[in-house]
């Protein structure tokens, strides 16, 4: 997806220009589960925490000191259980996998 970055600029905090997919991660469901992505170059692992509580995942993504350039909150639909997600971060891209309950 392309971005105008000096439209939008003035939305993130200085240096978080490469983020903007990260604020609004991608949502889909497939044969696997409910899966989330977000792009979050630059980053390294440890920089990341996701917090999984009912059925909310929060993604937290830190920089160099501290500094939490953003944060994003998804809802988790019914049927999926959000204690059994797996989580990849390869190549800058963040993807967590919640399976459907057993039925």
């Amino acid at each position: 997806m392309d971005y105008d970055y000096n439209k939008r600029s003035y939305l993130l905090p200085e240096g978080c220009k490469d983020l903007i997919d990260a604020i609004q991660p991608k949502t889909a469901i497939t044969e696997r589960g409910f899966v989330v992505t977000a792009r979050l170059p630059e980053l390294q692992s440890k920089n990341i925490e996701i917090i999984a509580e009912w059925r909310t995942l929060r993604i937290i993504a830190k920089q160099g000191g501290g500094h939490v350039p953003f944060e994003s909150t998804i809802e988790v639909p019914s049927g999926y259980v959000i204690g059994q997600a797996s989580a990849t971060y390869i190549l800058g891209e963040l993807r967590i996998v919640i399976p459907k309950a057993a039925a």
